[in-house]
């Protein structure tokens, strides 16, 4: 995730947002990326897939390249080759760095340029936004499930 390039302000905030996520992600255990605490409740890898499937999709908004809303077939689940520590690490650390290199390439004009989503539509700047707030989301259920291993460490000092 490391970049030489000056970076905008939204890319330089959702940079520090992917560096503290992938942080807790490196100090997970293994078993923490398949371990299921009940029948509904979704494991690592689970979350990290959709934080990934989310801001993939964020990015393709971004580019202007909407279309249409995204299947609901229930809660994103990961797939198979993405279950283990490494595999999960691995597509976080792609998914962020697309997302960075997009977003790092937009002026403030561009940022504040409506483009289709969702909801209809919004601004570059409203999308990036959004980016970063459910990145944190997810980032608290990692840290909870982290404290459900023991692990009451701050991580994200190193």
């Amino acid at each position: 995730m490391e970049t030489t390039q000056t970076l905008n302000p939204l890319a330089s905030t959702l940079k520090h947002t992917f560096k503290l996520f992938l942080r807790d992600l490196e100090a997970l255990p293994e078993e923490a990326y398949t371990k299921e605490f009940g029948p509904v409740v979704r494991t690592v890898a689970d979350i990290v897939h959709e934080v990934n499937v989310v801001n993939d999709e964020i990015v393709k908004v971004i580019r202007g390249g909407y279309d249409g809303p995204m299947p609901n077939d229930g809660w994103l689940r990961a797939p198979e080759g993405l279950r283990t520590k490494a595999a999960t690490i691995e597509a976080f650390k792609r998914s962020s760095e697309a997302a960075l290199a997009t977003v790092g390439g937009f002026t403030p004009e561009e940022f504040a340029e409506k483009v289709k989503n969702q909801e209809g539509e919004a601004t570059r700047e409203e999308e990036c936004r959004f980016m970063n707030i459910h990145v944190w989301y997810h980032l608290g259920q990692l840290n909870y499930i982290q404290t459900l291993f023991g692990d009451d460490q701050w991580h994200w000092m190193s």
